[in-house]
């Protein structure tokens, strides 16, 4: 596991630009595949967490590629109870290597942030036929 990171460099040297905007022409419309049942029970939910209460650590991403970033930190949240933002966790990321904001998170780096912050992680990749 990582060394824990201890304080958050809010210096300019490590600043953050601005993400450009997509422009949503340029997107694939997967809406559909992504749409919610009406009809979803949490009490019917077989998986990790309560879905309900972990709702509560969702955040919109802000950056096009920050997903893995924004996914960790809402696990951090709600584990931790304290609040990063997005802008931190990429610059903790980046610093490190584990994120670059033109290409993302690659798998190997995914929950390297929950490491550095102390939360252990494990990594499973899984076939698919």
């Amino acid at each position: 596991m990582d060394e824990p990171i201890s304080e958050l460099d809010s210096s300019s040297e490590n600043e953050l630009h601005a993400f450009d905007d997509v422009s949503s022409d340029n997107l694939l419309d997967f809406s559909s595949e992504y749409v919610a049942s009406s009809d979803w029970d949490a009490s019917q939910f077989d998986g990790w967490g309560d879905p309900i209460a972990d709702a509560s650590y969702w955040q919109q991403q802000e950056g096009q590629n920050s997903c893995a970033v924004v996914a960790q930190i809402s696990v951090y949240e709600a584990i931790a109870g304290v609040n990063i933002s997005e802008a931190q966790a990429c610059q903790i990321a980046e610093v490190n290597g584990w994120f670059d904001s033109e290409a993302g998170t690659s798998p190997e780096h995914v929950g390297k942030i929950l490491n550095a912050l102390g939360i252990p992680t494990e990594v499973a990749y899984l076939t698919v036929r």
